[in-house]
C-alpha cells in the first residue's frame, strides 16, 4: 500500500495528516513547509501486489513513491540488497540526478 486518498477526494483533516506524516519522514527534512504541502496535495495512493515490481532498473524514472505500509525488496543487477519499510521514499535518484532507475523494486 501506497500514501494516501486521490488528492481530490481528501478532506482538511486528511490533507493534515498526509503532511504531518510526510513532513516527519527523514528524507523530507531539508524541504520548506510549503514544498511538502505542495507534494502532499499532489500525491495520490497506488496499491501494488505482492511482489509485483514497482520501479525497474534501467528504467527512466518519472515519479517516486512512500512506502505508506508493507515491505518491498530492493534488487540490484539481480541480487537482493535490502527490504524497505514504512516511510522509505522509493525512485528518487533517477528523478534528481536525471539517470536511469538504479534498482528494480519489488
Amino acid at each position: 500500500n501506497y500514501l494516501g486518498f486521490s488528492p481530490r477526494r481528501r478532506s482538511e483533516d486528511e490533507r493534515e495528516k498526509v503532511y504531518q506524516w510526510v513532513r516527519a519522514l527523514p528524507y523530507f527534512s531539508h524541504f520548506i513547509d510549503k514544498n511538502i504541502r505542495e507534494a502532499c496535495n499532489k500525491m495520490t495512493a497506488k496499491q501494488f501486489k505482492k511482489c509485483e515490481t514497482v520501479i525497474r532498473q534501467g528504467e527512466v524514472g518519472q515519479n517516486f513513491y512512500i512506502l505508506y505500509s508493507g515491505r518491498v525488496t530492493v534488487i540490484v543487477n539481480g541480487k537482493k540488497v535490502k527490504d524497505l519499510t514504512e516511510g522509505a521514499v522509493i525512485g528518487t535518484n533517477a528523478l534528481e540526478f536525471n539517470k536511469p532507475r538504479t534498482a528494480t523494486v519489488m
